[in-house]
């Protein structure tokens, strides 16, 4: 990944791709990257905000997975058992359907 150009370079000198262009020689001394052309590469060191931020996504799609697959199935067993709460709807349900007909 390339890290920030305004790092190594003043704003006037970045390039697309957060790379610098460096003709100064005392800016290509302190590059630590390699180079492509007179662009910069610095290579971005990953901090543990960015650790953060992936650990926060998996621990919310594991949640999500753990929720669906509570949820659904306590669901489905009251239908199927004749849970109260869900008899009397399915019982109204079929009571307005018979008066239509």
């Amino acid at each position: 990944m390339k890290a920030k150009c305004e790092r190594l370079c003043p704003a006037r000198l970045c390039g697309p791709g957060g790379q610098c262009r460096v003709t100064d020689w005392s800016l290509k001394y302190n590059c630590s990257g390699k180079f492509t052309g007179d662009y910069c590469d610095i290579e971005r060191q990953i901090t543990q905000r960015d650790t953060a931020k992936v650990m926060v996504i998996l621990l919310s799609v594991v949640a999500g997975i753990i929720v669906l697959l509570v949820i659904i199935p306590l669901v489905t067993v009251r239908v199927m058992r004749g849970d109260e709460t869900y008899k009397n709807v399915f019982d109204n349900d079929k009571r307005s359907r018979s008066r239509r007909r």
